[in-house]
C-alpha cells in the first residue's frame, strides 16, 4: 500500500556553538510571582526550571 508510512518526529538542529536553547514562552512565564506560587503549593517547584 502506497502511502503508508510511520511518521518521523520532527527535531530542532542544534545551535551552532553548543549553546543551551532559549527558554521557551511556558518557562518564562514560570518567573512571574503566581505562578511560582502555584508551583510552590502544588509540590512542583523543586523541579520547576
Amino acid at each position: 500500500m502506497a502511502g503508508l508510512a510511520a511518521p518521523t518526529t520532527a527535531t530542532a538542529a542544534p545551535e551552532a556553538g553548543g549553546a543551551a536553547p532559549a527558554p521557551t514562552v511556558e518557562e518564562r512565564r514560570l518567573d512571574g510571582e503566581v505562578p511560582r506560587e502555584i508551583l510552590r503549593r502544588s509540590g512542583f517547584a523543586a523541579v520547576a526550571p
